[in-house]
């Protein structure tokens, strides 16, 4: 039998978002915890490739069939660089909120890179010294960041 007719709101209704883009970014925080866990600088060092690149897509074999970055897909990372791209600050009191605090759009990518190389934020208000921290808490800073002020933002 034909399938049954649709609602006319649907027909109406064009998606802007690529569901799957938006799935890989929850494998890609899946797999940058996991990196974390390890408790290396080696699995810090996979995790920043993965928030920067996005996690390869690998077939069975365990060969890497493409790589995310060159496909132009959306990265943790691109939540905050390209954040003015997708957001307009007028629309989100939330991200002037944030914006205004840290004095700039992009200060998720800047804690984050920060917590990676065990740098100092140079943020207006803020401010963290990782070098003060050890493996373990850079780690936690970087796993929260990604969760909370990448994510979370684009999210809101």
């Amino acid at each position: 039998p034909p399938p049954p007719p649709q609602p006319p709101f649907l027909n109406r209704y064009t998606p802007t978002t690529d569901v799957d883009d938006i799935a890989a970014l929850d494998l890609d925080q899946r797999s940058i915890v996991a990196k974390l866990a390890s408790g290396t600088f080696e699995g810090m060092k996979e995790a920043g490739l993965i928030y920067v690149e996005g996690r390869p897509v690998v077939d069975e074999g365990g060969i890497v069939v493409s790589a995310p970055l060159f496909e132009g897909r959306t990265t943790v990372q691109s939540l905050s660089t390209n954040v003015e791209d997708a957001i307009d600050l007028a629309d989100s009191a939330t991200l002037r909120l944030f914006e205004t605090y840290y004095g700039s759009t992009d200060y998720a990518d800047r804690w984050i890179r920060a917590s990676i190389d065990g740098a100092e934020t140079t943020f207006e208000n803020g401010n963290a010294d990782f070098s003060k921290f050890g493996l373990e808490g850079r780690a936690e800073s970087f796993r929260y960041g990604t969760a909370v002020l990448n994510i979370w933002m684009s999210i809101v």
